[in-house]
Order: C-alpha cells, then structure tokens, then sequence
C-alpha cells in the first residue's frame, strides 16, 4: 500500500488583517504569532491584504513581528513590514480619475472626495 502524498507546502500564504489575522482589539493571538514566526523560517512568504493606508501599517509592524509585505489601499501600494517602507505605488491615472470623479459628480452633486496618497490623506 502506497502512502498518501504529503500536503504540498504553501508558496505564499495571503491573509486580509482586520477581523482575519487581527482579533477586534486589534491584537494577534500567540497562536497566529508562532505561525507567521513558522511561515517566515519555512521561507514562505507571507503578505497581508489590506484596504489600510500604509501610515496606518507602522503600528502593525510590532504586531506582526515585523513579517511579510503589505499590498494595502486595496492594492494601490506595497509595503515592506519589516523595513516600515512604501516599496511600490500603483495610482490610478489621472484620466481614470477625472473620468470618476466627473461620473460620481453628475450623479451626486454634492459629493466630497477624499485621496490616499503616499504622502497621506487629502481631501477637499
């Protein structure tokens, strides 16, 4: 009798952070701890997936012991957690945009819009 095959190991494993990895108070259990400590020593990736800013990551760097790559502002920036840096940012082109933002004003007048920008929130 053949023995089953062995779990293939994970290339990378990807996790939302708030109400995933992170609990409501906005803690990670020892339990999550020793396995992003295990994952990080296997050589496996980890990156978190997050619509956070990445000015709202720093905090998280302790929290997370410092492990894995944020893609956060739902995907417009990656964020090194370990080093604390902003290593890419992917805008939305400024034809996008004003197409957008012509869009939403014709059929809400009254909207306000706000931005995420590598040098933080702005606002009208």
């Amino acid at each position: 009798m053949t023995p089953p095959p062995s779990p293939a190991r994970p290339l990378l494993v990807a996790t939302d952070l708030d109400g995933t990895l992170l609990r409501s108070d906005g803690s990670v259990s020892p339990r999550t701890r020793a396995a992003l400590a295990a994952t990080e020593a296997a050589g496996i990736p980890v990156v978190f997936v997050t619509a956070r800013p990445p000015r709202w990551l720093d905090e998280l760097a302790d929290v997370v012991g410092g492990h894995g790559v944020a893609l956060c502002g739902n995907g417009a920036f990656t964020y090194d957690v370990h080093a604390r840096v902003v290593s890419e940012v992917r805008p939305i082109g400024a034809a996008d945009l004003h197409a957008i933002i012509v869009g939403v004003r014709a059929a809400y007048p009254s909207a306000f819009f706000a931005a995420e920008r590598l040098a933080g929130f702005a606002h009208e």
